[in-house]
């Protein structure tokens, strides 16, 4: 790995990484000079006050220590006080959002350029990506019921399981409410609506909460837009992007019989346009919509802090209608899931172990399905691992490793049974009194088909073997007296058998294997906590991900819609009542071809947004009002090609809690 990163050190160390350098310096220095008056040998002692960085530890899983995690907490979310999950998740290194344009696109997650079937999304621990598609919209999980996000950078399926090549993505929702009722209403540009409420039962004795929270939102999506129609630019607007969705869920939390349980209920409908795109300078006006209903219901039972059971069901309806098809307009599917994992950890001779095992079972329904399977598909899964951790302390020396294997298996068409083992070892590294932290970390990953890829109709390919991946990282931790926390990770992801859409006419595509792909990369992350200076969170990824089939035509080219870099950054500032901001992302040009034809690329795009808050309090309750601008100098850019993102944009939010 380190002769791969020496031999294309010119090509990571560009203008923009420079910059990110730069800036890592700076901080470097601007931390020891302000705190140097309190490292030296002065008599007088000073004490700071307690604050809490945003990437502190513990996390939920002590396996994430070894990989690059970056901890998303609640104060975090309610200063950038996104709209939907995507919009706090695109703060995190390494991280690539897939959007349509406007709030009512899908949008799902991909890290470290493995796409988003690569990234698995759990929900308290357990996975909630689609069986369907691999993938999870991300407008499926409110931000009003998220306490925080741990974003597990590098495969984790010797801990989560299959899906997660690139990383995991874990949503915690179950924290205690410390308010007893909490209400936000926003009105936004385009005809953006929306409006949450969450109150509150706190118990004592066996019940600890009982929570119930509504979210609706609406918009009709209808923003303008330029484009260039035979050398004349023209304005138009989108059309069929209004969008509208009923979130409501119930949770509680509470003990029986020793056992800790927490539980919580998601319904949500959703109905949606979907746009079309702008081809050959034209505006194709689909009329094309899609209905969702979405059921989830999870469980979480712990005891003792050794034995813990999980178990998730989930249900999803979707109904999608095409106008302009002569025959069978409208196509239906309908998904169960369900599963349930185990986890029993102690310890013994000196090691601690964690022993997990977990069934599974899902079912798809759906008119588009090849016809040979008659409309419906199953599959059922089980898999055991085990992992262990050894702390060792050398005099000022302290170690930390781990070593855990996985074996899953499903079954296969005609009662075949496919089986993938995963693995990971990893090691941690620090001095006494020294703030920093050394990592690296291995581990052999999988994924296996879904549904849609070998099943979906003129699609699906029956014969698909699974994916696997050997995932390296290494990386450094510094943490100066938790005001300022510094990452710097190297990461190399080769991955065998990668399921990707191969054309195979001028109109049909084919899910097929391709040799092998090779995701290689770095990453910087800086995050400050201070209280009466500001604070900046800024993250840099400077990555490739290459085609390495030795017989294809696109043989060391970038795969398509991968980014070469990817930066962000948010600057707030808190003053008496008021908090300001600003924050941005950017991201570099992507290829639409595989080939990397320098006419088919999307170019890069820099946006910022702001916003300025006041807080203040009336009978006793406290009140926010909140004003914020996105893409303030108007840019028009496309993340997916053809599909035009919305150009400025203007937020109002009052919200209130007791």
């Amino acid at each position: 790995m380190f002769k791969v990163l020496n031999a294309h050190f010119s090509y990571y160390f560009t203008p923009m990484f420079r910059i990110c350098l730069l800036i890592i310096l700076i901080f470097t220095n601007a931390g020891v000079l302000y705190f140097e008056p309190l490292l030296s040998n002065d008599t007088n002692n000073v004490m700071l006050p307690e604050i809490e960085v945003i990437d502190t530890k513990p996390k939920s899983n002590s396996a994430m220590d070894f990989s690059p995690t970056t901890i998303i907490r609640k104060a975090q979310i309610e200063i950038v006080q996104p709209t939907q999950l995507s919009d706090i998740l695109i703060y995190a290194p390494s991280v690539q959002i897939s959007n349509y344009g406007g709030l009512g696109s899908q949008k799902t997650i991909s890290i470290r350029g493995t796409g988003s079937m690569r990234t698995l999304v759990l929900l308290n621990g357990m996975p909630i990506n689609s069986a369907q598609n691999s993938s999870l919209d991300l407008n499926t999980i409110p931000i009003s019921m998220i306490d925080n996000i741990e974003l597990m950078r590098g495969g984790a399926s010797a801990i989560f399981g299959g899906n997660a090549i690139g990383g995991a993505v874990n949503i915690r929702a179950d924290g205690t409410p410390t308010q007893l009722f909490n209400a936000g209403l926003s009105y936004g540009s385009f005809g953006e609506i929306s409006a949450n409420a969450t109150g509150n039962y706190i118990g004592n004795g066996g019940i600890n909460y009982i929570s119930a929270t509504a979210d609706y939102i609406n918009t009709r999506d209808n923003y303008p837009f330029t484009y260039n129609v035979f050398g004349k630019d023209s304005t138009f607007k989108r059309e069929n992007a209004d969008y509208s969705k009923l979130l409501l869920s119930v949770a509680g939390k509470g003990t029986i019989d020793n056992w800790n349980i927490w539980s919580r209920a998601i319904f949500s409908t959703t109905d949606r346009g979907v746009p079309g795109a702008i081809l050959q300078g034209q505006v194709n006006v689909s009329k094309d919509r899609m209905k969702d209903n979405d059921y989830i219901l999870i469980v979480n039972a712990n005891r003792g802090g050794n034995t813990a059971v999980s178990a998730i069901l989930k249900h999803s309806k979707t109904e999608y209608t095409e106008p302009s098809k002569t025959s069978d307009p409208i196509s239906h599917f309908s998904l169960y899931d369900v599963a349930v994992n185990a986890k029993y950890g102690d310890n013994a001779f000196g090691l601690s172990y964690e022993i997990l095992g977990s069934l599974g079972y899902a079912t798809l329904n759906g008119d588009m399905l090849e016809p040979d399977v008659n409309s419906f598909v199953n599959r059922a899964s089980a898999a055991l691992g085990l992992r262990l951790e050894k702390n060792l302390e050398l005099q000022q020396h302290n170690i930390k490793l781990t070593a855990g294997g996985r074996a899953d298996a499903v079954n296969r068409p005609n009662d075949d049974v496919e089986t993938a083992m995963s693995a990971t070892i990893g090691g941690i590294y620090s001095y006494a009194d020294i703030p920093i932290e050394l990592r690296s970390n291995y581990s052999h990953n999988f994924r296996f088909p879904n549904f849609n890829e070998m099943y979906y109709r003129n699609y699906g390919t029956k014969d698909l073997l699974p994916e696997f991946s050997d995932n390296f990282n290494v990386g450094i931790d510094v943490s100066i007296l938790n005001h300022i926390y510094m990452s710097i990770d190297a990461f190399y992801i080769n991955t065998k058998d990668m399921i990707t859409a191969i054309p195979t006419s001028p109109i049909a595509w084919s899910a097929k294997n391709l040799d092998r792909a090779v995701s290689r990369g770095v990453e910087m992350y800086i995050s400050t906590n201070f209280t009466n200076y500001p604070n900046v969170i800024l993250s840099y990824t400077r990555q490739q991900t290459l085609d390495k089939s030795t017989a294809s035509i696109t043989y060391n080219k970038q795969l398509p819609y991968t980014p070469n870099e990817i930066a962000s950054y948010i600057i707030s500032y808190s003053i008496s009542e008021f908090e300001f901001g600003i924050k941005g992302n950017y991201t570099s040009f992507r290829y639409l071809q595989g080939d990397n034809d320098d006419n088919a690329v999307l170019p890069s795009y820099f946006t910022h947004d702001c916003f300025v808050s006041k807080q203040f309090k009336i009978a006793d309750i406290d009140w926010k009002l909140r004003l914020g601008v996105q893409n303030i100098f108007d840019l028009q850019y496309e993340v997916i090609s053809n599909y035009i993102m919305p150009c400025r944009a203007f937020q109002a939010t009052i919200s209130c809690e007791k």
